[in-house]
């Protein structure tokens, strides 16, 4: 995750979006990391301009954490 938001702050989205695919997708992680990687892919995504599938995340993370602070 410290991958992810490094490049994250530094506006490196698409090496970042990669990091926080990879934390979202490993079914092992701890809910708390999926939920703030879920949310990061998608602000990546938004930022870089592909809105309909940082959509489609954004709906993914409120189904599975109906709950989430994100």
């Amino acid at each position: 995750m410290t991958a992810g938001r490094d490049h994250f702050r530094r506006e490196e989205y698409d090496k970042a979006e990669s990091y926080f695919a990879r934390v979202a997708e490993n079914e092992r992680n701890a809910p708390p990391a999926v939920q703030e990687a879920i949310y990061y892919q998608a602000e990546c995504l938004r930022l870089t301009g592909y809105y309909p599938k940082s959509a489609d995340l954004y709906s993914s993370l409120l189904q599975k954490f109906p709950n989430s602070s994100y």
